[in-house]
């Protein structure tokens, strides 16, 4: 997987050079494979077992690094308040399963449209 030293620092608190993110991260089971310097940025790439889902973001990768490091974990923010009226017709979520799943949440989004993915994404 392929990482910016800087995103992942993003998430941490004091942030780790490129030297100390390979290191920990290679203590961790994902090894370092290669390393590119860039402008004010490091790219490194990193090995990374099939079972291991959950680091396959900068997040994922900079959770690791604060568990074994002591360092604090800073994950993005949400606007969970940010609201735009009340619902005339509201939802209703009913887990049938709540031992298999403990939580599980809900979201109205307005004013999607579904159709083909325009050119620069497809």
């Amino acid at each position: 997987m392929l990482t910016s030293v800087a995103w992942i620092n993003a998430y941490l608190d004091p942030p780790a050079s490129a030297d100390e993110q390979a290191d920990l991260l290679t203590r961790a089971g994902f090894p370092l494979e290669r390393r590119e310097p860039l402008d004010n940025d490091v790219r490194q790439e990193y090995e990374l077992p099939s079972n291991r889902g959950d680091c396959l973001s900068h997040l994922g990768l900079a959770r690791e690094i604060a568990a074994i490091s002591g360092r604090m974990l800073r994950p993005p923010g949400t606007d969970d308040d940010v609201t735009d009226g009340t619902l005339e017709d509201p939802v209703t979520v009913n887990n049938e399963v709540p031992g298999a799943c403990p939580l599980y949440t809900a979201r109205v989004i307005r004013d999607a449209t579904v159709g083909p993915s325009p050119d620069w994404l497809a």
